[in-house]
């Protein structure tokens, strides 16, 4: 197999037209078809572009073997390339997004808060404290809402998990509003 019906072969198997090819190479159509029916071999450098856009070795370009294996990305990877196209894009909404999420983080860790205290002072903090206070009468049990459940330290954990996470968040949301402002600045 010749260079030239490699290039084809692999032109074809990215779904792409010979101008769409001379542009990712920074070539013209014309040279495109002149290495395809191999009249004339690509240059070094233009080997190694053809391989990136490929995404072979140029040894797999050059060499006699029958089939190139190209490195084509799973859609995962695919996505998450995608993803940091849009946020390049998008950086100071990605920020107001963050701030958005560590909010959600902020008030999560604040609903665990109030849980991790007990219903009691839940219902203390809404001003409805009397209830289950002193002044209660369980005709001699104590209040049910004093049981020491030997889960509550998990609250503990899941409090401060969504804390961090708030933080974090908060640093680069804020962080990313600013980049987005300094680099519109510097735009104008």
């Amino acid at each position: 197999m010749t260079v030239g019906s490699k290039i084809f072969e692999l032109r074809k198997k990215w779904n792409l037209s010979q101008e769409e090819l001379a542009e990712r190479v920074h070539v013209s159509r014309q040279t495109v078809s002149k290495w395809e029916n191999d009249v004339v071999l690509p240059d070094v450098y233009n080997l190694k572009e053809l391989a990136k856009v490929f995404q072979c070795t140029v040894d797999e370009l050059i060499n006699d073997a029958k089939e190139v294996h190209t490195k084509q990305d799973g859609p995962v990877v695919e996505a998450m390339k995608y993803s940091g196209k849009l946020v390049k894009r998008h950086w100071q909404k990605v920020g107001y997004y963050l701030l958005y999420v560590a909010l959600g983080c902020f008030i999560f860790a604040f609903i665990v808060n109030m849980m991790s205290g007990g219903v009691e002072n839940v219902y203390q903090s809404m001003g409805f404290g009397h209830m289950f206070g002193e002044h209660s009468t369980h005709h001699g049990m104590e209040s049910i809402f004093d049981m020491n459940l030997p889960g509550m330290g998990m609250f503990k954990v899941i409090r401060t998990i969504p804390l961090i996470a708030g933080v974090v968040f908060l640093i680069g949301g804020i962080g990313l509003i600013v980049y987005d402002f300094i680099k519109m600045k510097d735009a104008k």
